[in-house]
Protein backbone atom coordinates (compact mmCIF):
# COMPACT_ATOMS: atom_id res chain seq x y z
CA UNK A 1 0.00 0.00 0.00
CA UNK A 2 1.33 3.39 -1.14
CA UNK A 3 2.65 5.53 1.70
CA UNK A 4 1.44 8.87 2.08
CA UNK A 5 5.33 10.39 2.70
CA UNK A 6 8.58 9.71 2.33
CA UNK A 7 11.03 10.41 5.49
CA UNK A 8 15.18 10.62 4.80
CA UNK A 9 17.65 11.74 6.94
CA UNK A 10 20.28 13.63 5.93
CA UNK A 11 22.88 10.90 7.04
CA UNK A 12 22.94 7.00 7.39
CA UNK A 13 22.36 5.54 10.76
CA UNK A 14 24.57 4.07 12.37
CA UNK A 15 22.38 0.96 12.82
CA UNK A 16 19.01 0.13 12.04
CA UNK A 17 17.07 -2.74 14.00
CA UNK A 18 13.29 -4.02 13.49
CA UNK A 19 11.62 -4.34 16.92
CA UNK A 20 8.19 -5.70 15.59
CA UNK A 21 8.05 -9.07 17.82
CA UNK A 22 10.66 -8.26 20.28
CA UNK A 23 9.88 -7.05 23.95
CA UNK A 24 9.91 -3.37 23.61
CA UNK A 25 12.78 -1.27 25.30
CA UNK A 26 11.31 0.27 28.71
CA UNK A 27 12.15 4.02 27.44
CA UNK A 28 9.87 4.19 24.54
CA UNK A 29 6.24 3.94 23.95
CA UNK A 30 4.41 1.47 21.78
CA UNK A 31 2.03 1.78 19.58
CA UNK A 32 0.71 -1.79 19.49
CA UNK A 33 -1.56 -1.73 16.04
CA UNK A 34 1.59 -0.23 14.21
CA UNK A 35 2.80 -2.53 10.99
CA UNK A 36 6.35 -1.81 11.46
CA UNK A 37 8.77 -0.28 14.57
CA UNK A 38 11.89 1.00 13.41
CA UNK A 39 14.50 2.04 15.17
CA UNK A 40 17.82 4.43 14.09
CA UNK A 41 20.54 4.92 16.08
CA UNK A 42 23.12 7.88 15.16
CA UNK A 43 25.35 7.66 18.04
CA UNK A 44 24.04 11.09 19.56
CA UNK A 45 20.99 10.06 18.40
CA UNK A 46 18.00 7.51 18.46
CA UNK A 47 14.88 7.91 16.34
CA UNK A 48 11.96 5.66 16.37
CA UNK A 49 9.60 5.25 13.58
CA UNK A 50 5.76 2.87 14.18
CA UNK A 51 3.80 3.35 11.65
CA UNK A 52 0.35 1.73 10.41
CA UNK A 53 -0.31 2.63 6.94
CA UNK A 54 -4.35 2.38 5.43
CA UNK A 55 -5.44 3.23 2.59
CA UNK A 56 -7.73 6.36 3.41
CA UNK A 57 -5.08 7.43 6.97
CA UNK A 58 -1.80 6.79 8.11
CA UNK A 59 -1.13 6.65 12.12
CA UNK A 60 2.69 7.05 12.94
CA UNK A 61 4.39 7.85 16.16
CA UNK A 62 7.60 9.67 15.71
CA UNK A 63 9.93 9.42 18.69
CA UNK A 64 13.76 10.65 19.24
CA UNK A 65 16.21 10.74 22.02
CA UNK A 66 18.69 13.55 20.85
CA UNK A 67 21.96 14.43 22.33
CA UNK A 68 22.91 16.93 19.29
CA UNK A 69 20.50 18.73 16.96
CA UNK A 70 18.76 16.06 14.71
CA UNK A 71 16.88 16.92 11.15
CA UNK A 72 15.26 15.18 8.42
CA UNK A 73 13.22 15.53 5.53
CA UNK A 74 9.89 14.09 4.07
CA UNK A 75 8.81 14.36 0.74
CA UNK A 76 4.81 14.24 -0.19
CA UNK A 77 3.57 13.40 -3.78
CA UNK A 78 0.13 14.75 -3.75
CA UNK A 79 -2.05 16.56 -1.38
CA UNK A 80 -2.33 15.64 2.42
CA UNK A 81 -4.10 16.81 5.39
CA UNK A 82 -2.20 16.33 8.67
CA UNK A 83 -2.86 16.35 12.26
CA UNK A 84 0.21 16.68 14.48
CA UNK A 85 0.09 15.82 17.91
CA UNK A 86 3.02 16.69 19.75
CA UNK A 87 2.99 14.80 23.31
CA UNK A 88 6.52 15.80 24.33
CA UNK A 89 9.28 18.52 23.77
CA UNK A 90 9.23 20.36 20.52
CA UNK A 91 9.48 19.79 16.50
CA UNK A 92 10.30 22.63 14.04
CA UNK A 93 9.02 22.42 10.15
CA UNK A 94 10.26 24.38 7.12
CA UNK A 95 10.08 24.48 3.89
CA UNK A 96 13.00 22.91 1.28
CA UNK A 97 14.30 26.43 0.84
CA UNK A 98 14.60 27.39 4.41
CA UNK A 99 11.96 29.19 4.76
CA UNK A 100 10.41 28.36 8.88
CA UNK A 101 6.94 26.94 8.79
CA UNK A 102 6.03 26.74 12.18
CA UNK A 103 7.58 25.49 15.46
CA UNK A 104 5.32 22.68 17.08
CA UNK A 105 5.21 23.23 21.23
CA UNK A 106 4.89 19.98 23.24
CA UNK A 107 1.00 19.18 24.42
CA UNK A 108 -0.68 20.72 21.35
CA UNK A 109 -1.97 19.64 18.77
CA UNK A 110 -3.55 21.62 14.77
CA UNK A 111 -4.42 20.31 11.79
CA UNK A 112 -2.13 21.45 8.55
CA UNK A 113 -2.28 20.96 4.72
CA UNK A 114 0.45 20.18 2.21
CA UNK A 115 0.82 20.54 -0.86
CA UNK A 116 2.98 18.09 -3.40
CA UNK A 117 6.90 18.85 -1.92
CA UNK A 118 9.59 18.21 0.08
CA UNK A 119 10.09 19.61 3.33
CA UNK A 120 12.46 19.72 6.48
CA UNK A 121 11.87 18.99 10.23
CA UNK A 122 14.42 19.78 13.03
CA UNK A 123 14.64 18.53 16.36
CA UNK A 124 16.65 20.73 19.07
CA UNK A 125 19.75 18.92 20.80
CA UNK A 126 19.17 17.94 24.39
CA UNK A 127 15.78 16.74 23.72
CA UNK A 128 12.96 13.44 24.27
CA UNK A 129 10.27 14.19 21.27
CA UNK A 130 6.78 12.39 21.28
CA UNK A 131 4.89 13.13 18.04
CA UNK A 132 1.82 11.21 16.97
CA UNK A 133 1.13 12.12 13.09
CA UNK A 134 -1.99 11.21 11.39
CA UNK A 135 -2.05 11.81 7.88
CA UNK A 136 -5.37 11.43 5.75
CA UNK A 137 -6.15 11.57 2.06
CA UNK A 138 -8.58 15.39 1.89
CA UNK A 139 -11.18 13.66 0.39
CA UNK A 140 -11.87 11.29 3.07
CA UNK A 141 -11.50 14.30 5.81
CA UNK A 142 -14.10 16.21 3.54
CA UNK A 143 -16.50 13.49 4.73
CA UNK A 144 -15.19 12.82 7.85
CA UNK A 145 -15.67 17.12 9.05
CA UNK A 146 -19.01 17.43 7.04
CA UNK A 147 -20.67 18.21 10.97
CA UNK A 148 -18.40 20.79 11.49
CA UNK A 149 -19.04 23.95 9.22
CA UNK A 150 -15.71 26.04 10.35
CA UNK A 151 -13.43 22.88 9.77
CA UNK A 152 -15.46 21.84 6.05
CA UNK A 153 -14.69 25.57 4.93
CA UNK A 154 -10.95 25.69 6.38
CA UNK A 155 -10.57 22.55 4.56
CA UNK A 156 -12.10 23.32 1.49
CA UNK A 157 -9.95 26.66 1.55
CA UNK A 158 -6.68 24.46 2.03
CA UNK A 159 -7.26 22.13 -0.98
CA UNK A 160 -7.98 25.41 -3.33
CA UNK A 161 -5.36 27.12 -2.41
CA UNK A 162 -2.31 27.51 -4.14
CA UNK A 163 -0.31 28.06 -1.33
CA UNK A 164 2.76 25.09 -0.36
CA UNK A 165 1.12 24.77 3.27
CA UNK A 166 -1.43 26.03 5.72
CA UNK A 167 -1.95 25.00 8.92
CA UNK A 168 -4.67 26.17 11.36
CA UNK A 169 -4.51 27.28 14.97
CA UNK A 170 -2.52 24.96 17.79
CA UNK A 171 -5.12 23.99 20.53
CA UNK A 172 -3.82 22.59 23.97
CA UNK A 173 -3.96 18.53 24.70
CA UNK A 174 -6.46 18.44 27.49
CA UNK A 175 -7.05 15.38 29.78
CA UNK A 176 -9.47 13.95 27.91
CA UNK A 177 -7.60 13.82 24.60
CA UNK A 178 -4.95 12.64 25.80
CA UNK A 179 -6.70 9.54 27.22
CA UNK A 180 -8.03 9.08 23.75
CA UNK A 181 -4.32 9.58 22.26
CA UNK A 182 -3.08 7.13 25.04
CA UNK A 183 -5.91 4.81 24.36
CA UNK A 184 -5.00 4.88 20.49
CA UNK A 185 -1.34 3.47 21.71
CA UNK A 186 -3.40 0.32 22.79
CA UNK A 187 -5.51 -0.81 20.51
CA UNK A 188 -4.92 -4.16 19.20
CA UNK A 189 -7.50 -6.77 17.67
CA UNK A 190 -6.52 -9.58 15.35
CA UNK A 191 -9.47 -7.94 12.59
CA UNK A 192 -8.09 -5.18 10.87
CA UNK A 193 -11.70 -4.15 10.36
CA UNK A 194 -12.20 -3.63 13.67
CA UNK A 195 -8.67 -1.61 14.31
CA UNK A 196 -9.67 0.44 11.38
CA UNK A 197 -13.48 1.42 12.97
CA UNK A 198 -11.62 2.21 16.13
CA UNK A 199 -9.19 4.47 14.60
CA UNK A 200 -11.61 6.22 12.85
CA UNK A 201 -13.55 7.10 15.64
CA UNK A 202 -10.60 7.82 17.56
CA UNK A 203 -10.04 10.83 14.43
CA UNK A 204 -13.42 11.49 14.60
CA UNK A 205 -13.06 12.66 18.12
CA UNK A 206 -9.97 14.54 17.42
CA UNK A 207 -11.61 16.76 15.17
CA UNK A 208 -14.81 16.94 17.58
CA UNK A 209 -12.77 18.27 20.27
CA UNK A 210 -10.47 20.48 17.93
CA UNK A 211 -13.82 22.21 16.66
CA UNK A 212 -15.12 22.52 19.92
CA UNK A 213 -11.48 24.45 21.15
CA UNK A 214 -12.46 26.73 18.00
CA UNK A 215 -15.42 27.81 18.80
CA UNK A 216 -14.54 28.14 23.14
CA UNK A 217 -11.68 30.64 22.66
CA UNK A 218 -12.89 32.49 19.37
CA UNK A 219 -9.65 31.43 17.45
CA UNK A 220 -11.52 30.70 14.34
CA UNK A 221 -12.00 34.14 14.01
CA UNK A 222 -8.28 34.74 14.02
CA UNK A 223 -7.57 32.08 11.43
CA UNK A 224 -10.44 33.48 8.82
CA UNK A 225 -8.10 36.82 9.02
CA UNK A 226 -5.11 35.08 9.20
CA UNK A 227 -6.05 33.89 5.64
CA UNK A 228 -7.20 37.20 4.68
CA UNK A 229 -3.70 38.27 5.19
CA UNK A 230 -2.50 35.36 2.97
CA UNK A 231 -4.57 36.51 0.29
CA UNK A 232 -3.84 40.12 0.62
CA UNK A 233 0.03 40.39 1.76
CA UNK A 234 0.71 42.11 -1.15
CA UNK A 235 -0.99 45.05 0.11
CA UNK A 236 -1.03 47.74 2.52
CA UNK A 237 -2.90 46.35 5.80
CA UNK A 238 -3.67 48.07 8.65
CA UNK A 239 -3.89 46.50 11.91
CA UNK A 240 -6.65 47.89 13.06
CA UNK A 241 -9.08 47.13 9.91
CA UNK A 242 -7.57 43.53 10.20
CA UNK A 243 -8.55 43.30 14.11
CA UNK A 244 -12.17 44.63 13.23
CA UNK A 245 -12.56 41.45 11.02
CA UNK A 246 -12.72 39.81 13.75
CA UNK A 247 -14.76 41.77 16.21
CA UNK A 248 -11.48 42.51 18.51
CA UNK A 249 -9.57 45.84 19.56
CA UNK A 250 -6.39 45.61 17.84
CA UNK A 251 -4.26 44.92 21.22
CA UNK A 252 -6.51 41.62 21.50
CA UNK A 253 -5.57 40.72 18.24
CA UNK A 254 -2.29 41.14 18.03
CA UNK A 255 -2.21 39.61 21.26
CA UNK A 256 -4.46 36.57 20.34
CA UNK A 257 -2.45 36.11 17.07
CA UNK A 258 1.12 36.07 19.12
CA UNK A 259 -0.27 33.92 20.92
CA UNK A 260 -1.70 31.10 18.26
CA UNK A 261 1.03 31.52 15.93
CA UNK A 262 4.13 32.34 17.83
CA UNK A 263 4.60 35.23 15.43
CA UNK A 264 2.94 39.28 15.15
CA UNK A 265 0.69 39.73 12.92
CA UNK A 266 2.69 42.71 11.16
CA UNK A 267 6.01 40.23 11.06
CA UNK A 268 3.78 37.71 9.51
CA UNK A 269 2.91 39.87 6.34
CA UNK A 270 6.62 40.61 5.85
CA UNK A 271 7.29 36.43 6.22
CA UNK A 272 4.59 36.11 3.70
CA UNK A 273 6.52 38.84 1.00
CA UNK A 274 9.80 37.07 2.23
CA UNK A 275 8.66 33.62 0.99
CA UNK A 276 7.17 35.15 -2.03
CA UNK A 277 9.69 37.29 -2.64
CA UNK A 278 12.62 34.17 -2.12
CA UNK A 279 10.84 32.17 -5.01
CA UNK A 280 10.33 34.63 -7.39
CA UNK A 281 14.27 35.54 -6.89
CA UNK A 282 16.09 31.71 -6.13
CA UNK A 283 13.73 29.85 -8.54
CA UNK A 284 12.21 31.96 -11.40
CA UNK A 285 15.10 34.33 -11.67
CA UNK A 286 13.57 37.43 -11.37
CA UNK A 287 15.54 41.08 -10.34
CA UNK A 288 14.96 42.33 -6.94
CA UNK A 289 13.90 45.55 -8.84
CA UNK A 290 11.08 43.60 -10.36
CA UNK A 291 10.06 41.67 -7.34
CA UNK A 292 9.91 44.48 -4.91
CA UNK A 293 6.81 45.49 -6.22
CA UNK A 294 5.08 42.60 -6.56
CA UNK A 295 5.44 41.69 -3.17
CA UNK A 296 3.73 44.38 -1.78
CA UNK A 297 6.80 47.29 -1.39
CA UNK A 298 6.67 50.45 -2.64
CA UNK A 299 10.35 51.50 -1.74
CA UNK A 300 12.94 49.33 -3.41
CA UNK A 301 15.53 50.46 -0.68
CA UNK A 302 13.16 49.15 2.63
CA UNK A 303 12.48 45.75 0.51
CA UNK A 304 16.14 45.10 0.12
CA UNK A 305 16.78 45.72 3.61
CA UNK A 306 13.83 43.53 4.39
CA UNK A 307 15.15 41.05 2.32
CA UNK A 308 18.62 40.77 3.01
CA UNK A 309 17.35 40.47 7.15
CA UNK A 310 15.11 37.35 6.40
CA UNK A 311 17.90 36.09 4.56
CA UNK A 312 20.20 36.01 7.39
CA UNK A 313 17.47 35.44 9.39
CA UNK A 314 17.25 31.49 7.92
CA UNK A 315 20.01 29.18 9.65
CA UNK A 316 20.98 26.54 7.36
CA UNK A 317 19.20 22.95 8.04
CA UNK A 318 21.17 21.64 11.01
CA UNK A 319 22.65 17.93 10.59
CA UNK A 320 23.40 15.47 12.46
Amino acid sequence: MEEHYDIRFFEDPLSIEDLMGQPFPDNWIQMKPADSAILYSFGAAEFLRQKLVLKKYHFELIQCNCIVPLSFRYSINGDRLFILFVLEGEIGFSTESGAEITKAKENSFYPSHNSQGTYHVSIPADSTVSTLVVSLDPKWAKDIVRPYPELREALTEMLTSERQFSIMPRCRIDTDLKEILLALFEVNDQSRGIVKLQLREKIAFALSHYYKKLLETGWVAIYKIRLYMEKHYREPLDMNTLAEMGSFTEGAFQKKFKLIYAIKPYDYIIKLRMIEASRLISQMGMPMKEVYLLVGYRDLGNFRKAYKASMNSVSSVDRI
